[in-house]
């Protein structure tokens, strides 16, 4: 099997380790908009990353088209273990349709911005992986300042 299936089991993986700490946190908390990060929830941004996701890796190189998902309608765990089961889909669809060739590049247009950009595979599940970890600290972060203690959610643990 090749190393980028078993480098998104990884991350899969401590992505459930972070939504069993989420778990723990209650529903208003789950939810509250802290303006220290742009009047932003910890719901909102679990639904970005998979966003996220989804554009880049379904939509973007035409392997898995869904709709935005709307951080409202996603205010509890349960329902973010069921987004998420739809992010492993679409990733598991571009890992199948990419994996003999990481480095083809793909071309398409970017929405919005009226331009249109070529990346390989590579760069695009480099970028969704790494978009995760940098948003997965923020909300541990979040946590803190709502009194919690962060667990470790890194790929390497120690507990």
């Amino acid at each position: 099997m090749h190393i980028l299936f078993h480098q998104y089991d990884l991350i899969r993986q401590r992505r459930e380790t972070l939504l069993g700490y989420c778990d723990s946190l209650s529903n208003g908390h789950f939810n509250e908009d802290l303006e220290s990060f742009g009047g932003r929830s910890i719901s909102y941004l679990l639904v970005h990353i998979a966003n996220t996701y989804n554009f880049w890796i379904g939509d973007f190189p035409n392997i898995d088209k869904k709709p935005v998902a709307k951080a409202g309608e996603f205010t509890s765990v349960k329902s973010m273990r069921s987004l998420f089961g739809e992010v492993d889909k679409t990733a598991q669809k571009f890992l199948d349709a990419y994996n003999p060739s990481p480095e083809q590049p793909i071309t398409n247009k970017i929405p919005n911005r009226n331009i249109e950009i070529t990346i390989t595979p590579l760069q695009l599940f480099t970028h969704v992986i790494t978009h995760e970890y940098h948003h997965k600290g923020q909300i541990l972060s979040m946590s803190r300042q709502l009194g919690y203690t962060p667990i470790d959610t890194d790929v390497i643990r120690f507990d």
